[in-house]
């Protein structure tokens, strides 16, 4: 498991690195600067970093419709979605709440 949830708790913390370390004893070489740009902070004004902060707490505060978005938020969920619905099936387009 990992991951799973429940009416009213959302998704649990989990990381897939620290298992995969501890049960199988595989170190994973993840760099996230394969995958992303990796910005020079030093190179931004104190202005644009706290605008920055601002607009990524308003993104992250805002609660998703979508149970993907959600569930990388930490959100609560609504009800306890089986896992088909949460990594299986297609969601129709209302999100959330056709889900229901």
């Amino acid at each position: 498991g990992g991951g799973g949830g429940g009416p009213g708790r959302g998704p649990q913390p989990w990381d897939q690195f620290e298992a995969n370390e501890r049960l199988f004893n595989v170190r994973s070489t993840f760099d996230e600067n394969l995958y992303t740009t990796a910005l020079d902070r030093g190179a931004l004004t104190a202005a644009q970093l706290a605008a920055a902060e601002r607009l990524a707490r308003e993104i992250e505060g805002k609660k998703a419709t979508n149970l993907h978005l959600a569930e990388e938020r930490g959100q609560a969920w609504e009800r306890d979605y089986t896992e088909e619905e949460r990594y299986g099936g297609v969601q129709a387009s209302g999100g959330l709440a056709a889900a229901a």
